[in-house]
C-alpha cells in the first residue's frame, strides 16, 4: 500500500498526498469528502472550522463555518450549516450567535437567519423580513419578483394572457388592492 500521512522536513503535512506544498494539505479521491468533526455531538451543539486570526489561547476566533445538529425529522443526525462572522469589538469567538449565512435542514438559505423559512430570507432592520419570489406562480405571475416586507407585498414581472404580453406592478396590503398594469405587446 502507499503512503497516505506524510510529514515533510520543511513541516508541512499531508493526508493521502506525497508532496505537500501548504503547512496542511489533505486530499480525496473523486466523489468523496475529507471528514473533520467530533463525536457525540448532541442537538444543539455544533462544531466546525475556524479561518483567519489567531493567537496561542482561545481568543479572536471570528469566523468559522459550523455544523449544528437539529435533528429536525428524527434522531438521524440532521442539522443546519452556518458561516459564523463575529463578535465585534471584543477578543470573544464566534459563536451561533455570530452566524451571518445559514443553509437549513431542507435546503433554505438564511441571510441574517438562522431558521430561514424560504428559499431565500433575508433579514432586515429590526428583524423585519424581506422574501423574494421568482418565477412566482402567485396572483396569476409565473415570472415575477415578490418582495414582501410587514403586511406590504410588491409584486413586478411581466405574464402572458390571451397572447398578450403585459407588465404588471401590484400592491397587496392589509387594507386593499392597488394593481397597475400596461399591454407591452400584442
Amino acid at each position: 500500500s502507499g503512503v497516505t500521512f506524510r510529514i515533510q522536513a520543511d513541516g508541512n503535512v499531508g493526508i493521502g498526498t506525497t508532496a505537500p506544498q501548504k503547512p496542511l494539505e489533505v486530499t480525496s479521491a473523486a466523489n468523496n469528502f475529507v471528514s473533520v468533526g467530533v463525536t457525540g455531538l448532541g442537538v444543539g451543539q455544533w462544531a466546525g472550522i475556524h479561518f483567519g486570526y489567531r493567537e496561542p489561547n482561545t481568543n479572536y476566533r471570528k469566523s468559522a463555518i459550523v455544523f449544528e445538529r437539529t435533528d429536525l425529522t428524527a434522531n438521524d443526525a440532521q442539522g443546519k450549516v452556518h458561516i459564523l462572522n463575529g463578535p465585534q469589538g471584543s477578543a470573544g469567538s464566534a459563536t451561533l450567535s455570530d452566524a451571518k449565512l445559514t443553509i437549513g435542514e431542507g435546503g433554505n438559505v438564511g441571510i441574517g437567519s438562522t431558521s430561514p423559512g424560504y428559499k431565500l430570507d433575508v433579514a432586515g432592520i429590526s428583524a423585519a423580513t424581506t422574501r423574494f419570489e421568482i418565477n412566482n406562480t402567485s396572483y396569476n405571475q409565473p415570472n415575477a419578483l415578490t418582495v414582501r416586507g410587514g403586511d406590504t407585498n410588491w409584486s413586478y414581472g411581466s405574464f402572458s394572457n390571451d397572447s398578450s404580453l403585459y407588465w404588471m406592478q401590484v400592491r397587496f396590503s392589509g387594507t386593499g388592492d392597488d394593481n397597475r398594469g400596461f399591454r407591452l405587446f400584442d
